[in-house]
């Protein structure tokens, strides 16, 4: 059964992990769910779980609102961003009310990565901060890396996708879709890390909301004609892992888990079905 949030007065919605954000037409922003700590979601409760949408401070001119697993972000309608909860996951660095990232008041977009921030600015470039996110940005990787940092040198990016794991899109002004895959990157020793790839995702007709999976490879896009495409893993597609031993152990009866089927991968975006 489904909790349900009181008012009729609401403008917007994040859901992350367990937490959830939301902003009222009046400008104030709301929280409610998982408190860890009695201190991820900024709002004034001694509880580690807040049942109810309570108020997050007194500001009345928050425009949107984004939630991760542990990672809480809002914009202001001056153009500054701000954060709460944790950068690194391991909850010892919570900042338990919003703070400020930086005095910059020309943000227009975030997106959460593995236990990092992606964001963008007015002027095109992009910028990320928080666990390992030298990865990206260039810096010295370290565990917490908490102040924003340009990727690349670009200035054409305008919006970012909100997956929390390693794979990520990103919009560009002229409407183009480009997809990171860090998923290489994630475990290997900081040595060897490499600059990160980006591939373009050929997509036809004007995309007008787009996202990516949390865990794995999968990219989805909506077009303005209605048109739905995916990419990556095939939700709901699979094929055996290793064809002939899995006929193999079809055949005698044999059950194992080493032959188990796999997700159907597709390079080229392909069009999901509808019905007329």
């Amino acid at each position: 059964m489904g909790l349900r949030v009181p008012g009729d007065d609401w403008s917007a919605v994040a859901a992350g992990g367990s937490q959830n954000l939301a902003l009222k037409k009046d400008g104030t922003l709301w929280a409610w769910g998982n408190n860890y700590r009695a201190r991820l979601l900024g709002v004034n409760s001694d509880e580690d779980s807040v049942l109810e949408a309570t108020q997050v401070g007194t500001y009345t001119n928050w425009v949107k609102v984004w939630a991760g697993s542990m990672q809480l972000l809002g914009l202001r309608a001056d153009g500054s961003l701000w954060f709460w909860g944790s950068l690194t996951g391991a909850g010892d660095d919570l900042f338990s009310f919003p703070t400020r990232v930086s005095p910059d008041t020309n943000w227009i977009d975030a997106g959460f990565g593995y236990y990092v921030i992606f964001a963008s600015k007015s002027d095109g470039t992009l910028w990320a901060w928080g666990r390992n996110a030298g990865i990206y940005t260039g810096e010295p990787i370290e565990l917490l890396n908490p102040v924003p940092k340009r990727v690349g040198t670009e200035h054409d990016w305008k919006a970012c996708s909100t997956s929390e794991y390693f794979y990520r899109i990103f919009e560009k002004r002229d409407g183009s879709l480009w997809a990171m895959d860090a998923s290489d990157y994630a475990y290997v020793n900081k040595a060897s890390y490499k600059p990160i790839a980006w591939k373009r995702v050929s997509l036809p007709g004007d995309v007008v909301a787009f996202g990516a999976a949390s865990r794995g490879i999968t990219g989805v896009a909506l077009t303005r004609t209605g048109e739905l495409w995916t990419w990556g893993h095939a939700l709901g597609q699979f094929t055996p892992a290793h064809p002939t031993w899995q006929t193999i152990a079809d055949k005698v009866n044999w059950k194992t888990v080493r032959f188990r089927s796999k997700p159907v991968f597709h390079d080229v975006p392909w069009q999901l079905p509808h019905d007329e």
